[in-house]
């Protein structure tokens, strides 16, 4: 009976391991293991959840339209928004007039004609545009500054600067187990590296991998295994591990489906929509970090408290008639500036909402409805409660 009791628990300890990470690090950085059980998400109202809340329409130049917002980064009283189709970058005044649209740098020519720019951080109040084995530094008024050409970001490689110090995140897309398998470098220093059995060799879209806080804080998140790195100036300082229930979890045998993006994959998309597929957009609010979760075809924010456990979802917060039934939030990525966190809606939610009030006989205030008649994605900025 002895033997029979030893073998269930070494077949449990092998299927405990087959949900292990699979990113090879030094063992002695701390990690905070955070359960989540999305059923359990908090939720409410606007009126219940939200102060300060307020909608900025980004005005563009007359034939200029932003279709969808991949990153926005805020210099005082600068908005810095890079858009998806081109990669070109928009600098706004914080009340959406546009400053300036980044459409070339002097003395760059970007080998790939879709996409100028491919993310943008802040240093020392100014923007830092990184390109492909280019990087341009601007002010907030959008001048150029400086241009370095940095041949150690190949194959676009992202880059986090903290401090003197430049952290290099390279996707699994761009792997190459004989000359490039590190999924994280300090200068040349390799911190973090993947592993060699696992057949992942892309990323499913969550957001942006890498977050700036300030020039000594950073988040670096990596889709599988649910893993978010908390940086410094000098290196990883801990490590939040996210896990979900066994029917949310990609388990490592199905890594395979996370080889390319093809007729396998979508499959595994449609037959496993309850999985939590890719983790990004990670960063502290309060007490909180807000992370931005993944499935076959949703996306939502979470805000994870450290201190009570207590999950809220911002997706399952409902418009009211406190902003007039509005919505806030477009389960698109997220982002922090002091105090406020920011989001944006998309053009069709105003309608929607005055729609909404029509049914409920309530009268939509009128700086809400004019935002109608713009066709850019409309920022907004609020606070938790």
């Amino acid at each position: 009976m002895r033997k029979v009791y030893l073998s269930i628990f070494f077949l449990f300890f092998l299927y405990s391991n087959s949900h292990g990470q699979r990113l090879i690090h030094d063992p002695s950085i701390p990690v905070i293991k955070n359960r989540i059980i999305l059923e359990q998400t908090r939720g409410g109202t606007v009126s219940e959840n939200l102060t300060d809340l307020e909608y900025i329409p980004l005005k563009t130049q007359k034939g200029d339209v932003i279709d969808y917002i991949i990153q926005t980064v805020i210099i005082e009283d600068r908005i810095g928004i890079l858009n998806n189709t081109g990669g070109f970058f928009y600098i706004f005044d914080n009340k959406g007039n546009q400053i300036k649209k980044i459409d070339k740098i002097e003395g760059y020519k970007p080998p790939n004609k879709e996409r100028l720019v491919f993310s943008v951080e802040t240093k020392n109040n100014q923007y830092v545009l990184n390109m492909n084995n280019f990087r341009a530094t601007l002010d907030k008024d959008g001048n150029l500054l400086d241009t370095t050409s940095k041949r150690e970001l190949k194959n676009i490689d992202q880059v986090l600067t903290l401090g003197k110090n430049d952290f290099f995140f390279l996707n699994p897309t761009n792997r190459n187990d004989s000359t490039r398998n590190f999924a994280l470098k300090k200068n040349d220093s390799i911190l973090v590296t993947y592993d060699n059995r696992d057949t992942i060799s892309m990323m499913f879209s969550s957001g942006s991998p890498i977050t700036k806080i300030n020039d000594n804080l950073g988040f670096i998140s990596y889709s599988l295994p649910y893993k978010v790195f908390e940086l410094d100036s000098t290196g990883i300082t801990r490590i939040h591990q996210f896990l979900f229930p066994f029917k949310n979890t990609v388990d490592t045998s199905e890594y395979i489906a996370f080889r390319k993006w093809d007729d396998r994959f979508r499959n595994y998309m449609n037959t496993n929509r309850d999985k939590i597929l890719g983790i990004g957009n990670a960063f502290p609010y309060k007490d909180n970090l807000i992370l931005r979760l993944s499935g076959g075809f949703s996306r939502f924010c979470l805000a994870y408290n450290f201190n009570t456990k207590e999950i809220l979802g911002l997706h399952r917060i409902m418009p009211d008639k406190s902003n007039d039934y509005l919505n806030f939030y477009d389960n698109n990525q997220m982002f922090v500036k002091d105090e406020f966190l920011y989001s944006f809606i998309l053009p069709d939610a105003i309608r929607r909402a005055k729609s909404k009030c029509e049914v409920e006989r309530h009268s939509m205030r009128k700086e809400y409805a004019d935002l109608e008649k713009f066709n850019n994605p409309i920022l907004v900025r609020f606070k938790l409660k």
